[in-house]
């Protein structure tokens, strides 16, 4: 057998990563351009609706005095009308009396008048048509339409849309927009507008409106592309649904298989599933009814409307018998030292991997990748970094960031410190159950100091400027085991899934949220993973609960916690294979549950899929619910886990304490490594103290201050950072007191600048 020339082997692999660079550049560039595009037309809109409400207050005026004009001649002239109708009955005079009165009384004046009244009700006619079509919103849009085609003509001509899985309107217009390079004529598409756009892009001469008529076709684009209607071919974010599965071939020949390896096998069979989640929630309705008939539950009452009120009361922490300072207040900490210990027990350094494969470069000194960390986490930048660092050179500096400091390095690194953390005993105090990893997950708003397609307004946070919003998990012993950047404008449930299905090292079988983490197909999709959803709910009792039985059933048993409606069972059948051709492809890592669920849930048309795994998470969501109202328990453990993560959000603030607090990276990529590093620094730090606490612990002099010191930890923090010097160290020594600027202030004091 002929051996492989290594020498080409190696040419050829140059080759193939440099295609998959251009590949990935290629996909990476058409979304932006989508994002361009949509948001482009986005600010368009709103700013036309603006000046269209303007303008629709400034004529109101206007139409209330033509109004007041009509009102006043129309009663003149029923006056009049009353006046001649007076005449004429009249018998005390003659027939030639009555027609010099009525000649008097319907002079010139009444003519012009009654001119008048037709011409203005002519002129309320056409304002109402006016009014009635919105025209004088299209002539806003028309006027305003250039600046928008600078912005998106270029862009719809380039990309390529995927005609087998995008409306066929659409496709057509893109394609006749594309080949007359935007020169457009009478017989241009218009099918895939609204009827009454159709008539409004034409003129009296049935001529078409160019301008009009590419300012909604372009919203057109950008709404079909947000609703899954118009899909790109070459996309990481705007392709078909079906793309984001596993192949159609693979999975139809390699279901079995596939099955397996994503532990869902024993999921095959809906109706053996279904069977045991009729049996549960049966009984979970009767056991929850049951404890409130009988007084047991005393945490649930019911208000004067019939709706249901939970109470959760707070958990009383047990004290330690003596005060005890655990975390150092003589001296404080530095980062660098806490990072560098940490480092030395855990090598979290060694994750950070050059971009090329094989380099003949040395590695950079550990020093540098804590100053880059430093720089990016606590939100100081690289340059400022470098320039207020002994022993940090910028050069240097910028070329460890520009070559090892990767999203995925830092996860990795991330990773490394909290798997050590798993073999520290103080760790274990934090568990409920040893068994049972509880996580939780919540979103922080942060401002952002430059313009960001990541980035949406909202007044609430961000008063008049623009933020982002970090998404972060946590587990019971304080590890924050996943964080990303997200647009504030995103729903949070739809990436609940990606931090739950992250890695290996922290696996969770609880995971709670907010309101805002919570959705139905959470419920459905984490129970098919083999966890437990238990969010903490805003308005619970607002919350409707389904059952598989008629509600009226649960209502002759005597039960004051009732079903509202039935699961639909039909549609969930129907698409059972394709509900686990949906959970394999998340299992399986084949694509972010995020990207599914932003893709299903924009289609305008609720996909049967959407539909079917919101019917199966409305069983599971009832279950829990019932489970809720009964167990006070599970409520206070629910919020003890939500509330160390709002712990840990001021924890993160600190850290990230540079530029105001607000982030100062344009694009995703950046945003997501100045968060990694950040959540470095805190899983550093959190790690720091537990090493310091189990060295306390172990220095204990005797089994009673031992177990003082137990109790302490079990009921406190371990998210601490008072002791850290997070702020940097200011020098006093004599070598830098020279003047880096020499100022001459009597010269100064003699410059005239007027």
């Amino acid at each position: 057998m002929q051996k492989p020339n290594r020498t080409l082997l190696r040419e050829n692999r140059k080759y193939l990563l440099l295609i998959a660079f251009v590949a990935y550049q290629y996909y990476r560039l058409n979304d932006v351009l989508i994002e361009v595009l949509m948001k482009s037309v986005q600010n368009k809109f709103n700013t036309i609706e603006r000046e269209h409400k303007e303008n629709f207050y400034k004529q109101r005026q206007k139409r209330q005095q033509i109004l007041n004009t009509f009102s006043q001649k129309v009663t003149n002239y029923l006056s009049t009308i009353k006046d001649a109708k007076t005449i004429l009955h009249n018998q005390s005079l003659s027939a030639d009396e009555k027609i010099n009165s009525l000649t008097a009384l319907f002079s010139e004046n009444f003519d012009k008048s009654s001119s008048a009244i037709e011409s203005q009700l002519n002129q309320i006619g056409q304002e109402s048509k006016r009014i009635t079509k919105n025209t004088d919103y299209y002539d806003l849009l028309e006027a305003n339409s250039i600046k928008l085609q600078n912005r998106a003509s270029d862009i719809v001509k380039n990309i390529q849309f995927n005609p087998d899985t995008s409306n066929n309107g659409l496709i057509q217009a893109t394609e006749y927009y594309r080949k007359k390079d935007g020169n457009l004529a009478n017989n241009t598409p218009t099918v895939f507008l609204e009827t009454d756009e159709q008539e409004l892009v034409l003129d009296d001469d049935g001529k078409l409106k160019i301008s009009l008529y590419k300012v909604l076709f372009f919203s057109k684009v950008a709404d079909g592309i947000r609703s899954g209607a118009l899909n790109l071919k070459y996309s990481y974010k705007y392709r078909a649904f079906d793309d984001y599965l596993i192949a159609p071939k693979v999975w139809e020949a390699n279901k079995e298989e596939l099955l397996v390896k994503a532990g869902l096998l024993e999921m095959k069979n809906f109706s053996k599933l279904e069977a045991q989640c009729r049996e549960t929630l049966q009984d979970q309705f009767r056991i929850t009814n049951e404890n409130i008939n009988q007084g047991v539950n005393k945490y649930v009452t019911f208000g004067k409307d019939g709706k249901l009120k939970v109470k959760t009361p707070k958990r009383e922490k047990e004290l330690p018998e003596t005060e005890i300072d655990i975390f150092p207040k003589d001296k404080f900490i530095s980062l660098f030292e806490v990072l560098t210990t940490v480092n030395r027990t855990c090598r979290f350094t060694d994750c950070f991997v050059h971009w090329q494969v094989k380099h003949n470069r040395d590695k950079p000194a550990n020093k540098t990748f804590f100053a880059g960390t430093i720089g990016y986490g606590c939100n100081l930048g690289i340059r400022k970094t470098a320039k207020i660092s002994r022993n940090i050179n910028l050069h240097e500096l910028e070329n460890t960031i520009n070559w090892y400091f990767s999203h995925d390095n830092i996860i990795r690194a991330n990773d490394k410190i909290l798997d050590f953390l798993d073999q520290l005993q103080p760790f274990r105090l934090f568990k409920r159950n040893q068994s049972i990893t509880h996580t939780s997950s919540d979103g922080q708003k942060f401002s952002i100091g430059v313009e960001s397609m990541n980035a949406n307004y909202s007044y609430k946070y961000f008063g008049k400027g623009q933020g982002i919003s970090v998404y972060s998990f946590i587990d019971e012993s304080h590890r924050l085991f996943y964080s990303t950047v997200i647009n504030p404008a995103e729903r949070e449930a739809a990436y609940v899934i990606d931090g739950l299905m992250h890695n290996d090292v922290v696996q969770s079988d609880i995971h709670s949220t907010d309101t805002h983490g919570y959705s139905e197909m959470i419920f459905a999709v984490t129970h098919l993973l083999g966890i437990s959803f238990a969010p903490r709910i805003k308005k619970f009792k607002d919350q409707q609960l389904y059952s598989f039985e008629s509600p009226s059933a649960f209502n002759a048993l005597g039960y004051k916690v009732l079903p509202k409606k039935r699961i639909n069972t039909k549609i969930i059948q129907e698409q059972w294979d394709n509900i686990l051709w949906f959970i394999t492809t998340i299992k399986l890592k084949e694509t972010t549950a995020s990207q599914l669920f932003k893709r299903l849930s924009s289609y305008s048309r609720q996909h049967p899929l959407y539909r079917a795994l919101k019917q199966f998470g409305r069983i599971i969501k009832t279950i829990f619910l019932l489970k809720y109202i009964n167990d006070v328990e599970l409520r206070q453990m629910i919020e003890k886990q939500l509330n160390k993560l709002e712990s840990s959000n001021k924890f993160g603030k600190a850290v990230f304490h540079g530029n105001n607090q607000e982030f100062q990276y344009s694009t995703k990529e950046e945003q997501l490594i100045a968060d990694g590093c950040k959540r470095l620094i805190e899983n550093a730090i959190i790690c720091w103290n537990y090493m310091y606490l189990s060295q306390k612990v172990h220095d204990a002099s005797s089994e009673k201050e031992r177990t003082n010191l137990i109790r302490t930890i079990k009921n406190g923090s371990v998210v601490a950072w008072q002791h850290i010097n997070l702020q940097g160290e200011y020098d006093f020594s004599e070598e830098v007191l020279n003047d880096s600027i020499e100022f001459n202030v009597p010269e100064l004091l003699e410059l005239q600048v007027v």
